[in-house]
């Protein structure tokens, strides 16, 4: 888990999920915090808990630090994270298991000020002087013939545990640093509802262009190649309501600008006959022009043929490559 400090710019969850590499996600709905940092499932999930920005990640990220040699080195999306949210901290945490491998990592405006890994061979990897909140542990230890033991948290107890056995102590104290409560403890419960939007790779989005900055509507993902806007539709149901959103969505992204636009994807979908209406209304006051690509050159032509006898306010017209009506829609805008 990475928690940004109370970060001051805002970044919409779909740049954020750029600027980190993960591009290819799409929304997969919420999920609160308790099952997001449970989960196992291959997903990213992003959400705000006390002003801070929570980030669960599966150690997709964090498992990188997990094999660091320099402990003052900064991976790449913490400097991402340093340079997208200066002067916040940048925290992250992993506890694989009590006995096996935790971490932490503490990054403010690009200065690593904190890592500390240990592993269930009690072996470590330190930079940097311990946080406040590991200083109690360390207040509880004592070196004993050149080991350094640690007692529990009852006054008086016998120093019996060796570091490589406080891996949750030190995670969750560490990660209680903004989120304000002990995730293992029963004072998590005033956080663990809290929503997270979920994220999960999304095999479709392989056809936007590497580095393309996406807008995720109900209806499609879009994104601007040369002026054109390109709307990768998905299967949801087409009803007044999607199409509204998907209309002022388009708006947002283009300005209010008419713009040339090219479907791809999208098979057979419901749709009421209002949302056909309403889109039929809308869709020449947004676009100047309209393409899509399908297989097969009859269907092409059938389909071309049968827009020629119909002409509207809106051209359109059904390409075999992307290259072609891109192409096409250049010139007609």
């Amino acid at each position: 888990m990475i928690i940004v400090e109370r970060p001051g710019p805002n970044v919409d969850d779909e740049q954020l999920l750029h600027e980190l590499g993960f591009a290819s996600f799409a929304s997969l709905g919420t999920e609160t915090l308790e099952g997001a940092v449970e989960s196992r499932n291959a997903f990213i999930g992003i959400g705000r808990c006390n002003g801070h920005l929570i980030i669960t990640e599966g150690h997709k990220l964090t498992e990188k630090l997990e094999r660091t040699k320099d402990p003052a080195a900064l991976l790449p999306y913490e400097q991402t994270l340093s340079r997208l949210f200066p002067g916040s901290e940048v925290l992250s945490v992993a506890c694989h298991s009590t006995s096996n491998y935790a971490m932490h990592s503490l990054v403010k405006d690009g200065v690593k000020l904190r890592y500390r890994r240990i592993d269930c061979d009690g072996k470590a990897l330190v930079h940097g002087a311990p946080l406040a909140e590991e200083e109690p542990i360390y207040a509880r230890s004592q070196m004993i013939g050149g080991v350094r033991m640690f007692r529990g948290e009852e006054p008086g107890g016998a120093y019996e545990y060796t570091e490589d056995q406080l891996m949750e102590d030190f995670t969750f104290e560490v990660a209680k640093r903004h989120l304000g409560v002990r995730l293992d403890r029963d004072e998590a419960d005033a956080v663990n509802d809290v929503e997270l939007h979920i994220y999960r790779h999304d095999p479709r989005r392989k056809l936007i262009p590497k580095g393309m900055r996406t807008w995720d509507g109900e209806l499609a993902t879009y994104w601007m190649e040369d002026g054109v806007l390109v709307a990768l539709l998905n299967n949801a149901e087409r009803t007044v309501s999607t199409v509204t959103g998907s209309i002022a969505l388009v708006k947002e992204i283009t300005g209010g600008r008419r713009v040339p636009v090219l479907m791809l994807g999208g098979g057979r979908v419901e749709s009421t006959r209002e949302a056909e209406r309403l889109s039929n209304e809308q869709s020449p006051l947004v676009y100047s022009a309209m393409a899509w690509i399908r297989g097969g050159w009859i269907s092409r032509w059938t389909v071309n043929r049968s827009f020629k006898r119909t002409p509207d306010a809106l051209p359109r017209r059904v390409f075999g490559t992307k290259e072609e009506a891109l192409a096409w829609l250049r010139k007609a805008r």
